[in-house]
């Protein structure tokens, strides 16, 4: 992580009409509500990796409908103890069969928001 960017995969999970965003227990962005997601395992495909993250921290099996485009971050704050980590995320729009959410350590709270954060800014 100290040479390379981290490909990563985040979910605008929606239901009824509302986004799921999980509050961050780790760097980076701890504390704060945010998509879905995480890193994508070698040999993986992103879609496979976006359904194991989704079930992973949330519990949920979702219908992925497209993919959004992507973006990318540099984060000062992370777990590594290195300058920054380079991040490069695909975005995909997915569909969940329920609102019931069942949260991993890794995130402490849960809402089904009307808005995406203003921070997030998918590129095309």
């Amino acid at each position: 992580m100290q040479n390379m960017p981290v490909l990563t995969v985040d979910g605008i999970i929606i239901y009824n009409n509302r986004y799921l965003l999980i509050k961050r227990e780790n760097e980076p962005l701890k504390g704060k509500y945010w998509t879905p997601g995480g890193r994508v395992y070698k040999g993986e495909k992103i879609t496979d990796a976006l359904k194991r993250k989704i079930k992973e921290e949330c519990g949920l099996d979702i219908k992925i409908l497209s993919l959004m485009g992507f973006y990318e971050d540099f984060y000062t704050k992370n777990e590594f103890d290195i300058d920054y980590v380079h991040t490069v995320s695909f975005v995909y729009s997915a569909m969940a069969d329920t609102d019931k959410v069942i949260l991993d350590k890794q995130s402490s709270d849960y809402i089904w928001a009307k808005r995406l954060p203003r921070a997030f800014k998918i590129q095309h």
